[in-house]
């Protein structure tokens, strides 16, 4: 099998580009066939991964953030197996691949010896996702996220933080309709998280239960409530500690159509901004072949 690195050199505030060297040392001590393909700008990871099929015998790595997992994602054929290499600023995906802290360079050796495991995918509108849909407050931050990494230096982290607290002094909420396979549910939310993986926004925590290999998305909702109460509340949003609390309500299901009858809001899928007012979802059990380290809970 032959290995092919896509890397974004602007990821992790270049932290991805650096990783090269690591890669070039540890192929060639492994004896790997393999190939590194630098990003030239948006979509280009896309372009790249699409240029190799199943009979090519490749492993498509995407090293990079979350953006960098999406746009392999999207260029993807089928059968071909993905591997990624989280060298981008949140990773927020790759915390439900393989949460074990390690430096870069034994990740990428223990991936590339690793196994090939079965994991879903979601769709939305006809187009691929790996970790999460969300709408309301957490899809604002991530949209004030976007615009103030685009003007300034500032660690993404930080920016996640200084970003939550901006929209947690002016909330919205939004009026929502989720038809899924078992239920209908109507109400006005501040938060509506879909979730594949467990964690997004910067290592937010929406749905400690959730699993890659189930074959169902997770879903947690948090009611309108008032600011005093909304403090209280987002730090064990944060941590993953707000299971039983009862302005939280999680539900589980494949399919589903999401509608905000009023107008459209801010959202996002995979970091990515978007402004829907319905949205079809589908989780897509085992559809990708994901390259993990032989450590990793998945099988």
């Amino acid at each position: 099998m032959k290995h092919i690195f896509i890397i974004n050199p602007v990821s992790g505030k270049g932290a991805a580009k650096k990783t090269m060297i690591h890669i070039e040392e540890i192929c060639q001590m492994l004896q790997c066939d393999y190939d590194i393909i630098v990003t030239s700008g948006p979509k280009d990871a896309t372009r790249i991964a699409s240029q190799y099929n199943e009979k090519d015998n490749v492993c498509m790595y995407a090293v990079g953030g979350d953006g960098t997992v999406l746009e392999t994602l999207l260029g993807l054929n089928e059968n071909v197996p993905m591997g990624i290499i989280p060298a981008g600023t949140g990773n927020d995906f790759y915390r439900s691949v393989y949460s074990e802290k390690k430096d870069i360079k034994k990740i990428i050796k223990e991936t590339i010896q690793g196994k090939i495991v079965q994991i879903d995918k979601g769709i939305a509108n006809h187009s691929s996702f790996l970790n999460c849909m969300t709408f309301g407050m957490d899809a604002q931050v991530n949209e004030l996220v976007v615009k103030i990494m685009k003007k300034t230096p500032i660690p993404k982290g930080l920016v996640y933080i200084l970003a939550a607290f901006w929209t947690v002094l002016r909330p919205n909420t939004t009026h929502v309709i989720l038809e899924t396979e078992f239920e209908k549910i109507e109400t006005y939310a501040m938060i509506v998280a879909i979730m594949n993986g467990q964690y997004y926004g910067g290592g937010f925590h929406p749905t400690p239960m959730a699993s890659l290999q189930d074959g169902y998305f997770d879903c947690c909702i948090v009611d309108k409530i008032p600011f005093y109460k909304l403090i209280g509340i987002l730090p064990k949003f944060f941590a993953g500690k707000h299971i039983n609390l009862p302005q939280c309500h999680f539900y589980k299901f494949q399919n589903c159509k999401l509608i905000c009858p009023q107008e459209k809001v801010y959202s996002q899928i995979d970091g990515e901004p978007k402004n829907e007012k319905e949205v079809m979802l589908s989780c897509q059990t085992g559809k990708l072949l994901l390259r993990v380290p032989s450590q990793s809970k998945l099988k």
